[in-house]
């Protein structure tokens, strides 16, 4: 690192970098543990000259000045996100061998050519600026370039300027495909495309150098080239500035990396040697944008793709740690704050149920808001430049955090002074409603919102100094190294803080503030609602939104050429008259250009912290982007004013530099790129969302919000699309409007009904959902106009929540709105009376509402489901995508909290069949509210294809022509945190006869080769299915050779229950190393006691021999083996032939007393085992105690996991079988016998149609049940 030395103080990324002479060096302020110190050995600056050396280096991004993080200035202001981590480079680039390799000949070559050059490039266009600077520059790094190679259809599809080699040998091969676009740029690396010297790169041209191309938007182009090419990697340069574009990230337009060379050259002599911190800024060039940066090693990875897996591994791993910090430190540190404060200077002796749920949602909501601050001043987007601002930040009270800590200065635990509090709030406030004087606008949001519960609870209670501190400093600094909240993304910020949405809080000690987060710890896990990896979630939205884009993109050229044939026309009208009527049509014209792009609705029904959402809208952004380039590639006359999804972007540009300059604020104007405001507009316009928890919406806010930041824009109103409720309990109107027999005549009318209106009042959503959200005016109408609509809503939605509720008990409210028909809203707004049943009625109808959060979609929803503009149901209702990772939960854990919505669901879904996972219904949900053509996209278990409870959803899919696609990850594991077989469904309704199914290889669950798999999946690797052969049965998923043999094995063969008995699983305890208790001597003393062992106490102990009985685990079952136990159950059941009873604990007690020591000694752990929904007959019981008089017959054994046929008999009715074991009884008329039957089971043919219907898991192993 030459002798560049650095601190870092406080805040993860607030990194001060100080030349060699500096008094103090980076490796002494580190501890062992890579816990960031400000303690002695190394010099320590008082607060005023640390802040002072701190801005003094102008990083007002709070990272290290250089060409790795240029300031706003250099960057054309654009808002990005960074395509390396910033902490990386700094801390782990040096460790890589090409660091050390001798950067000094090129350095000196490269300060010669820009010296010469820098002088005159002011007044070159683009073509001198390529020959005089960029293309030396890219011989002296290495390459080997074509330019302006030919590309197909000549004059209409533009390619970049340079394809560039790694030598002439590969150049040469590539030359004659130059026209095949597909062959040529197979063998290119990487592109380059060059612009005059200096030109911005994020926005249209304004110095007037290059009139044929001022209209262009460089970075938009990149896009374009870069997925039109399909070369992974693209360099866009300008002399002055690179950037560096990859083609596999989440946004290709606003993730880049950039070095200005500006930095680098123009403070240093002509000559001399340049001193090693010069060299390392240069390097910092040299090697990212040289040839052998993109020369793969010896692994098949290039440098560039190392420094960015790394920088993802330092995301990810960061991640992680955080996750267990915020759960075990600093979520109790701000909910205890609160319980200390409440108990101090409140008199709350004894926090509620119910107060704690509001303290826990007040401590996640100021969560959010910390979060939203470290990422705003960390990407500069809030004023970090101004020092007024700098005093008042977050970064500055991190600072001052790790100061204190570090020296261990006291830090008050009062909680009647709290400065540092008062300090965040006031920051709070700022950002909320804007301060001109430390330039912040006003970017109020519903994060601020003080009329919000969680906000009045914040600005009503208190936190020490010492909470805000230790809350604070934990999350910059305490996962080991710095958080850089510049680069990591808030899908992954979701993952650890989705974690926290399902649990609660218990008290310890309120005095202390002490508390425990309990009782639903990991329950999103515990629930199965798993946190999706990113490469998962990329590759549902792209393969889900691009048949959607390519649709709307034909819509789009159609709209733009009427847009151009009518400002033509225009450009000589002959009358006023004429004229209107052709502005009129070109107002209609240009809608239906905003809309085929704008218009794209998609919906995550289970959305969580947003992770699916985040990624559509960059997908949508970059798309719209590239298609909106390839146009006016081919359109080079058609002017990019005249492009109506443009204008809508000058226009919002335009609107938030004059509330700026209303509110006094000074933004740089180039800051607002297209890019910024395009994905505003997308996340407002085209995103949908739904969860159960109210917690997990606002999360999901916040994640949009942060993704979408812009500077001077507000926060963009999104309560009309991300929604609170319960995505599989409602109904719509027109259902119940037929269903509803009003009148003697029959049906009623929409307009005549309790119904009528509706439609007329969804006109009053047309402006917000069409509104720019560009000004905080903007949002405050878009929120007034949002709360009318709703207020004006309300009794409709009454009505569709007293039909639903008739399903939960509430048999009267059928009864009312049968009767009373048209009179039904009046009755509801208090305009009629009703008798007091009927009054019950509709109050038990809004208290289920309430306890339920009915959810209504097209009146949650109603520009989905209603053509706005006519107030006329839509012709092809429906999103345009359903896409998520829906909850995994079996119905039983449902029956057993909530019995009656478990028969809700049975009676409105058809896929509530049998022991159903409520991920099927989930599916049949997202089908009902597509649109037709729509595509259904999902994450899920690969069970239903087989198990019995699938025999309904598969039924569903079979009916509706709906099965597309279906990837398995076969044995693999998605999830890093759960063992989950996993598929990707895709649904959409089609004509084809086939469909498309993949397996994934075992590849051992890597996630890198999980994913390079994934996204090389094509028609060599995947198989073609008949549609119709899929219907209600059990899928075959396999080719047609092995489901021909199948068929014939069932054609020919004879079911299985034809020759048995019954199939029974084993005994049930609910915490088997409790119960089930290793052999230590097969014989019993002369007391009649038996040594034993149990796993849960560690211990040997003795017991009575008559409450054991003989058990085997499916382990001890072997091919053909005789079963020899090794373990014994303790039973404490008596059997007789009517059945088993448990025996009373005094009889326990005094029959069995040893048993009943070692039971009482572990009372606690078996009253606790289990989930708080499964109720034991007593605190000794089994879950299921089976009877033992059926396993008294010979019978043959299985165990439930194996490895080819591993099956046994068993001839000891003693012996008693887990439930991961399977006992067969066969028929006593069996003709041929138990040995018989038993060959068969384990033969290979049987093994062969088990490897085809079971459930396949690693290692090989399958599973018999399904």
């Amino acid at each position: 690192m030459g002798t560049r030395t650095g601190l870092r103080a406080g805040a993860g990324r607030f990194l001060v970098y100080l030349q060699a002479q500096r008094r103090f060096s980076r490796a002494a302020c580190e501890d062992p543990n890579h816990r960031l110190r400000l303690d002695a050995p190394c010099a320590i600056l008082t607060n005023e000259e640390l802040v002072s050396a701190v801005w003094s280096t102008g990083a007002t991004d709070l990272t290290p000045p250089g060409p790795s993080r240029p300031d706003a200035r250099k960057r054309d202001g654009m808002q990005s996100k960074t395509l390396f981590s910033n902490h990386y480079l700094e801390n782990r680039l040096p460790d890589h061998p090409e660091w050390d390799e001798d950067a000094v000949p090129v350095f000196e070559a490269v300060r010669e050519l820009w010296q010469h050059d820098h002088q005159h490039g002011d007044s070159w266009n683009e073509s001198q600026t390529e020959q005089e600077f960029i293309q030396p520059a890219l011989e002296l790094l290495g390459w080997a370039y074509v330019a302006q190679p030919q590309a197909h259809q000549a004059g209409r599809v533009r390619r970049p300027d340079y394809a560039l080699f790694p030598d002439q040998v590969a150049k040469d091969d590539a030359m004659p495909h130059q026209g095949d676009d597909a062959a040529f740029y197979a063998q290119v690396p990487t592109i380059a495309e060059a612009k005059y010297w200096g030109r911005p790169l994020s926005q249209k041209d304004a110095g007037g150098r290059e009139k044929w191309d001022a209209q262009t938007n460089p970075s938009h182009q990149m896009v374009s080239y870069l997925v039109g090419t399909h070369v992974p990697w693209g360099v866009l340069t300008n002399g002055v500035t690179w950037r560096l574009y990859s083609r596999e990230v989440s946004s290709t337009a606003s993730e880049f990396y950039e070095v200005d060379l500006s930095a680098i050259f123009d403070s240093l002599p002509t000559d001399g040697e340049p001193i090693p911190d010069q060299l390392d800024r240069f390097r910092r060039w040299w090697l990212f944008f040289r040839r052998d940066a993109f020369v793969p090693d010896a692994q098949g990875r290039c440098f560039v793709e190392r420094v960015h897996a790394g920088s993802t591994t330092y995301a990810r791993r960061i991640s992680d740690v955080l996750k267990e910090l915020v759960y075990e430190e600093v979520m109790p540190q701000i909910a205890g704050g609160f319980v200390a404060y409440r108990h101090h200077q409140m008199g709350v002796a004894e926090e509620s149920e119910e107060s704690l749920r509001q303290i826990y949602r007040a401590s996640l909501s100021l969560l959010y808001k910390l979060l939203f601050l470290l990422y705003g001043e960390a990407r500069a987007l809030l004023p970090v430049d101004n020092p007024g601002y700098r005093e008042q930040s977050l970064t500055r009270m991190a600072q001052w955090a790790a100061e204190r800590l570090d020296r261990g200065l006291p830090i008050s635990d009062a909680t009647h002074a709290t400065a540092r509090y008062d300090a965040l709030l006031a920051l709070f406030h700022r950002v909320d409603r804007g301060d001109p004087s430390l330039g912040i606008p006003r970017y109020d949001g519903g994060l601020f919102d003080p009329s919000s519960p969680e906000n009045q609870f914040l600005e009503q209670h208190k936190l020490s100094d010492r909470a805000v501190a230790r809350s604070v400093d934990t999350l910059v600094r305490d996962a080991g190294e710095p958080v850089d909240y510049a680069y990591i993304g808030v899908q992954n910020l979701g993952s650890i803080y989705e974690g926290l949405l399902e649990n609660r809080l218990r008290v310890v000690d309120g005095a202390s503030g002490a508390v425990e987060l309990i009782g639903d710890k990991g329950e999103r896990k515990a629930t199965g609602s798993y946190y999706t990896p990113d490469y998962i979630v990329e590759y549902i939205v792209q393969h889900t939104l691009d048949p959607i884009l390519e649709e709307r993109d034909a819509a789009f050229r159609a709209a733009m050429e009427r847009c151009v044939a009518l400002r033509r026309q225009l450009q000589d009208v002959p009358d006023a008259a004429t004229a209107r009527r052709l502005r009129g049509e070109l107002e209609e014209a240009e809608r239906e250009a905003r809309e085929a792009f704008l218009g794209i609705k998609v919906l995550d029904p289970a959305m969580g912290s947003g992770h699916f959402l985040v990624n559509a809208v960059d997908h949508l952004t970059d798309a719209i982007i590239r298609r909106m380039q390839v146009y006016h590639d081919e359109h080079p006359d058609v002017p990019w004013d005249w492009n109506p999804i443009q204008r809508m972007i000058e226009r919002t540009r335009e609107a938030i530099l004059t509330e700026m300059e209303r509110q006094h604020i000074q933004v740089d104007a180039a800051r607002l790129d297209d890019t910024a405001l395009l994905t505003r507009l997308v996340m407002k316009r085209c995103i949908y969302g739904v969860d159960l928890n109210r917690m997990a919406v606002e999360l999901a806010k916040v994640s949009l919000w942060l993704h979408t930041f812009t500077v001077g824009a507000p926060l963009s109103f999104l309560d009309h699309h991300l929604r609170w409720g319960n995505s599989l309990i409602g109904t719509d109107v027109r259902t119940v409007e037929q269903e509803i027999q009003a009148t003697e005549a029959g049906q009623m009318s929409l307009w005549q009904g309790p119904f009528a209106g509706l439609l007329d009042l969804t006109g009053l959503m047309v402006e917000v959902v069409e509104r720019a959200d560009a000004t905080l005016a903007d949002v405050q109408q878009s929120a007034e106009d949002f709360q009318r609509f709703r207020d004006e809503l309300t009794p409709y939605k009454q009505v569709l929540d007293l039909w639903v509720s008739q399903y939960f008990g509430n048999q009267t409210a059928y009864e009312f709105l049968t009767l009373y028909g048209e009179d039904v809203l009046p009755a509801l707004k208090g305009q009629q009376d009703v008798p007091e049943e009927y009054e019950e009625a509709i109050e038990r109808a809004r208290a289920l509402y309430e306890e339920k959060r009915f959810f209504h979609w097209d009146l949650e929803f109603p520009e989905v489901f209603v053509d706005l503009r006519s107030r006329d149901w839509a012709q092809n209702p429906g999103f345009d995508a359903v896409i998520g990772n829906p909850p995994y939960e079996r119905i039983q854990t449902i029956q057993t909290i909530d019995p009656i919505q478990a028969r809700y669901f049975a009676e409105h879904f058809e896929s509530a069949t049998g022991k159903y996972d409520i991920y099927v219904i989930f599916i049949e949900q997202a089908v009902n509210v597509v649109r037709k053509q729509g595509g259904v996209s999902m994450i899920l278990p690969h069970k239903f294809t087989q198990a019995h409870f699938g025999h309904g959803v598969r039924r569903f899919i079979h009916k509706r022509k709906l099965l597309d696609q279906l990837l398995s990850f076969g044995t693999n594991q998605a999830f890093s945190d759960a063992t989950t077989y996993t598929c990707l469904l895709f649904l959409k309704e089609g004509s084809d006869d086939t469909w498309l199914y993949y397996e994934m290889p075992d590849v051992r669950s890597d996630t890198s080769a999980m994913q390079e798999l994934l996204f090389s999946i094509d028609d060599r690797n995947v198989i073609s299915l008949p549609k119709g052969s899929y219907k209600s049965e059990a899928w075959i998923l396999s080719d047609v050779e092995k489901v021909r043999v199948l068929e014939t094995m069932r054609t020919v063969g004879q079911p299985l229950k034809e020759f048995v008995d019954g199939v029974f699983q084993g005994v049930v305890t609910g915490l088997n190393d409790a119960f089930i208790l290793e052999m230590v001597s097969s014989k019993a003393s002369a007391s009649n006691l038996r040594r034993v062992f149990s796993s849960h106490t560690s211990q040997v102990i003795e017991v009575e021999s008559e409450i054991l009985r003989p058990f085997v685990k499916g382990k001890g079952i072997s091919r053909y083996r005789f079963i020899e136990p090794t373990h014994y159950l303790l039973y404490p059941y008596h059997v007789t032939d009517q059945g088993v009873t448990l025996y009373d604990e005094g009889i326990i007690r005094t029959k069995f007393p040893r048993a009943y020591e070692y039971l009482s000694g572990i009372r606690e752990d078996l009253e606790n085992r289990g989930s708080e929904r499964m109720e034991y007959e007593s605190w000794y019981a089994l879950w299921n105690p089976r009877n033992p008089r059926r396993f008294s017959r010979s019978k043959i054994l299985a165990p439930d996991i194996c490895y080819g046929g591993q099956m046994s008999i068993s001839t000891d009715g003693r012996l008693l079988h887990s439930d991961t074991t399977y006992a067969i009884l066969p028929d006593r008329r069996l003709k041929y016998g138990i040995h018989y039957l038993l060959a068969i089971l384990n033969s290979q043919l049987l093994w062969f149609f088990l490897t085809q219907i079971g459930t396949p898991l690693r290692g090989g192993y399958y599973r018999y049940k399904t």
